[in-house]
């Protein structure tokens, strides 16, 4: 028999997992339900790979955008600016604040929107 065919992958839309779910549970499921829908057969030695950042969400192992903020704040000393040098060697100094209560970020006093594109979710 030769081997025409490399390595195929797949990726699977699965729910979001949530604190206390069960990993094992939740991607079997959704593997099997996969397979079926799409009319794909297991093969032995196939494998299911599951980003870390599901298993650590399942056991409750993340920061929270507050904690994050937090120690950003902490590890800059509270700075609300950025200093930048360019690949030409010139330096500058970018304002970056986000008011109380704000969702979004200013730069030099300009909504953050106004330099960054949302692009919308393709998924």
């Amino acid at each position: 028999m030769s081997r025409m065919f490399g390595t195929v992958v797949r990726g699977v839309r699965a729910p979001i997992f949530r604190e206390g779910d069960d990993v094992v549970k939740g991607t079997v499921d959704t593997v099997l339900k996969a397979l079926k829908e799409n009319s794909v057969e297991p093969h032995d030695k196939d494998v299911v790979a599951i980003t870390e950042s599901v298993v650590a969400r399942t056991q409750g192992n993340y920061a929270t955008v507050e904690q994050i903020a937090a120690d950003v704040k902490a590890r800059t000393g509270g700075k609300s600016f950025v200093d930048v040098i360019t690949e030409d060697g010139v330096t500058g100094r970018i304002a970056i604040t986000q008011p109380a209560g704000d969702w979004q970020w200013y730069i030099n006093g300009e909504p953050e929107l106004e330099y960054f594109e949302l692009v919308p979710y393709a998924g």
